[in-house]
């Protein structure tokens, strides 16, 4: 063992073998990704929860064409939420114009401008009430 870690000091693999070790998983990225966006977005307040879960993010209006008929909630959470939630369930569960989507820790809602914005009760109950059917 001793002579097989000699050969691979001199011949420069144990830097090799360390650039290896730093390697993260895909998984490990994509937590570090979901940080970054977490840690660089607005905060809004503490009210900003979902499921106990601080959420930072804005509301944007969808006015790239000409005047908005949308705005959008883009928001990321402080972490995972407790249970998976069925993305494709939720939302086609969505109520009264609203479009919510949770995608693991990222978080949209469109809303049409004329509606007033949900209460973060009422996107708790889309989302991650198991009752709904």
């Amino acid at each position: 063992m001793e002579l097989e870690d000699e050969v691979f000091r001199r011949s420069g693999w144990p830097a090799l073998a360390q650039e290896a070790e730093r390697v993260r998983t895909p998984q490990e990225q994509a937590v570090e990704v979901m940080n970054r966006l977490y840690d660089s977005a607005p905060e809004a307040g503490a009210e900003w929860a979902l499921g106990g879960i601080p959420v930072r993010g804005t509301w944007a209006f969808a006015d790239q064409l000409g005047d908005a008929r949308y705005e959008i909630l883009l928001g990321v959470l402080a972490g995972g939420p407790r249970r998976r939630v069925d993305v494709k369930r939720r939302l086609a569960q969505a109520e009264e114009g609203l479009d919510v989507c949770l995608d693991g820790r990222l978080l949209t809602v469109v809303r049409p401008v004329v509606a007033p914005r949900p209460e973060w009760a009422e996107l708790e109950r889309v989302l991650l009430d198991d009752r709904q059917g």
